[in-house]
């Protein structure tokens, strides 16, 4: 039998510090190591988007007195693609760029601070925003972007974009045309992010319908509006006089863009206590207020919530 032995207890950190992460006080950034300051660990990729590019132009010559910035450095119709890569980049362009994962919809903005060291040419850099799909092949570009063609000076260039169909990532970073000459340029200050829809933010804006004759509001006019988690909903509330040859007809109808997946009904409650109508919305975007029996109603809408289609 082996006899007892007093064992030896070790406490487990509740936090591990990560001395070579580039996140910090970033968080807010989707850049990583956007100030090319971080050194990288002895044994990190320098081909990762992360390290990739950084250059020591001398101390004081990065933006704001800066050391470190991030360098794209060719000759004439030689583009080099630095960090992640697209499948067909544009000809005489180079790229140094970071994959963000995304879907249709969302929005980006990305600026850096952008020096041409120097160039032989004519050709301009800045920031730009690729969306792809999972091939990596090109299905939409920014919808705005600034570039500079000036030399020896810092100037502030931004892009901005929405994701469109098919794309599954968007590659952000900046470029550098090549097809007049050499070009020599410095990226500093970089920041991208993923920008919030303003519905988060700020109250909606409500669309307000035009309704068929016979059909009016009471206290609140009926609206409908898009919700951020990709939904319609209704407010307000619908007066019917009692006319019959408008009942249970069209009142209105959802432009494209606010239209059900599926025909859709919905039990609305009204001015008369225990009394209830139906709301159906087709997929034509047609909105009916329907009643078993010809006669007026006041009908409340806010219970009217479906996704898109």
């Amino acid at each position: 039998m082996r006899p007892n032995t007093q064992a030896t207890l070790q406490t487990v950190p509740s936090v591990y510090t990560d001395a070579a992460t580039t996140r910090g006080g970033n968080v807010d950034n989707l850049l990583p190591n956007p100030t090319s300051e971080k050194d990288p660990p002895s044994d990190a990729d320098a081909s990762r988007p992360e390290w990739v590019g950084r250059f020591d132009p001398g101390a004081g010559n990065g933006f704001g007195g800066s050391r470190w910035v991030r360098r794209i450095n060719t000759a004439i119709h030689a583009p080099v693609l630095l960090g992640d890569r697209q499948t067909t980049p544009a000809a005489d362009q180079s790229q140094l760029g970071v994959f963000i994962p995304c879907i249709q919809g969302d929005q980006f903005y990305v600026e850096a601070q952008v020096k041409i060291a120097a160039r032989s040419g004519t050709d301009r850099a800045g920031v730009y925003m690729w969306f792809l799909d999972d091939t990596n092949s090109q299905v939409g570009v920014a919808a705005s972007a600034t570039d500079t063609g000036t030399t020896g000076a810092y100037a502030k260039c931004f892009a901005q974009g929405v994701a469109p169909s098919g794309a599954v990532k968007v590659l952000i970073g900046g470029f550098a045309g090549c097809a007049t000459g050499s070009i020599d340029v410095h990226y500093d200050a970089l920041y991208a992010r993923r920008q919030i829809d303003s519905s988060i933010g700020i109250p909606p804006s409500f669309q307000t319908p035009t309704l068929a004759t016979h059909y009016t509001f009471s206290i609140d006019a009926l609206g409908y509006w898009k919700t951020i988690d990709g939904a319609v909903r209704f407010k307000g509330d619908v007066n019917f006089d009692g006319n019959g040859g408008a009942w249970n007809q069209v009142v209105f109808t959802l432009p494209v863009g606010y239209r059900p997946l599926v025909f859709s009904s919905f039990v609305l409650p009204t001015a008369s206590l225990g009394t209830y109508i139906t709301c159906t919305i087709a997929t034509n975007g047609d909105v009916r207020f329907e009643i078993a029996a010809v006669g007026p109603f006041l009908c409340y809408a806010s219970s009217v919530d479906f996704q898109l289609a």
